[in-house]
């Protein structure tokens, strides 16, 4: 399960987090078919949008928080529950 919450919660800002397979790398790529999870719609709750809680086999995988609305920029935290300890996160700014 991945939460997105904004640092400041605003009931104007929209979200959405969506996880995607590591193939074949591109962001390119990336499209509404081939999420392996997501939040589901862009929603505005003041607590923020979460994944349902989702087996991944082991590999490597892309998770974009977004907005609805272009341009918006704003402090969010972004929570990974996994039961593997093994488990590692690495930041990416595109």
């Amino acid at each position: 399960r991945i939460r997105l919450q904004l640092i400041r919660p605003s009931s104007s800002v929209s979200l959405n987090v969506t996880v995607y397979p590591d193939y074949p790398a591109s962001v390119d790529s990336m499209t509404s078919h081939n999420h392996v999870a997501t939040s589901g719609p862009y929603d505005d709750p003041i607590t923020g949008v979460a994944t349902p809680l989702t087996s991944l086999p082991k590999g490597r995988y892309w998770v974009v928080p977004s907005t609805y609305n272009p341009g918006i920029q704003c402090g969010f935290q972004l929570i990974v529950f996994s039961t593997l300890a093994s488990t590692e996160i690495i930041p990416k700014q595109l």
